[in-house]
């Protein structure tokens, strides 16, 4: 199982990485999801309610299928709403994707590097111009939610400068988008005079950004220490774990997590079961 979502009934929907998606209803009020359903077709990661519609995502494309009242499983045919997404080297391909409160879809498009980089995650790797790459992936694309037949070329370029970022959602207070992104690996395989297994073990922070729009969050030439707080350069462009970013040139993130706790699914708390501390903040789920 990939993702979750839950329709305001209690239906939940699962998102399965090589299959469907599961749909699951407590048809007795006990608590458990007794009935258990499975539609649709071709893996992949996001899934999400937003209006009367059910979206999904695989690795290359975001498609819709509408609910109708009562509903466990959409009885129609799926929507194609944008196609022809990258997806390749079978690596930070999954396709994580929120809405805001204009019907606006954000899809998130991962690179399939560690670093950009000849020689990626061996020895001596050396980084490459990421100007071009950049221009497909590594970043969100802004699209219509309520159009079809869309591609990357149709959305906004929203934001840039990433290494692959699942949790993504966005909170009805602030009116913003809020993302965690997964940082690097490997310090010590590539510059193992400058690094040791502890730097590569807790050096590298999992980045917890607002998602501004136009932003630039450094990957691949930086990554952020959260030992340092400090956005430094990755060895691959000249980094000695000494050498630190020019400032202000990459936004700095709002919670550094600790490395390599892999951020999968984000949601922002909307109910009233919790105590007052939690409502309107953001829970994360981390794969580690």
């Amino acid at each position: 199982l990939r993702f979750l979502a839950v329709a305001p009934n209690g239906d939940v929907y699962a998102k399965t990485y090589r299959g469907g998606i599961f749909a699951l209803r407590d048809t007795n009020g006990d608590g458990r999801l007794d009935q258990k359903e499975e539609f649709g077709r071709g893996g992949g990661t996001g899934i999400a309610l937003h209006g009367n519609w059910l979206y999904h995502s695989s690795n290359k494309a975001v498609y819709r299928y509408r609910r109708q009242p009562g509903e466990l499983v959409p009885q129609g045919e799926p929507e194609l709403i944008v196609s022809g997404l990258p997806d390749e080297r079978n690596t930070h391909n999954a396709k994580a994707f929120a809405f805001d409160d204009a019907d606006h879809l954000l899809v998130e498009v991962g690179s399939p590097y560690n670093v950009f980089s000849e020689g990626d995650r061996r020895r001596g790797a050396r980084g490459l111009d990421a100007t071009e790459f950049l221009k497909t992936h590594g970043g969100f694309w802004r699209f219509d939610a309520n159009q079809t037949n869309q591609t990357q070329a149709d959305g906004f370029h929203f934001s840039t400068g990433h290494r692959h970022s699942l949790a993504v959602a966005w909170h009805p207070v602030s009116r913003a988008f809020f993302m965690v992104m997964m940082g690097r690996d490997q310090l010590d395989a590539v510059d193992p005079v400058h690094y040791d297994a502890l730097d590569n073990a807790e050096r590298v922070a999992e980045e917890m950004h607002r998602l501004r729009e136009g932003v630039n969050l450094g990957w691949p030439y930086t990554y952020w220490d959260p030992f340092k707080k400090a956005r430094m350069v990755a060895p691959e462009f000249g980094g000695d774990n000494v050498k630190r970013a020019e400032p202000g040139k990459y936004d700095e993130p709002l919670i550094a997590f600790p490395a390599h706790w892999a951020p999968l699914q984000m949601v922002i708390y909307e109910g009233t079961q919790f105590p007052a501390e939690y409502r309107g903040g953001a829970f994360i789920a981390f794969h580690g």
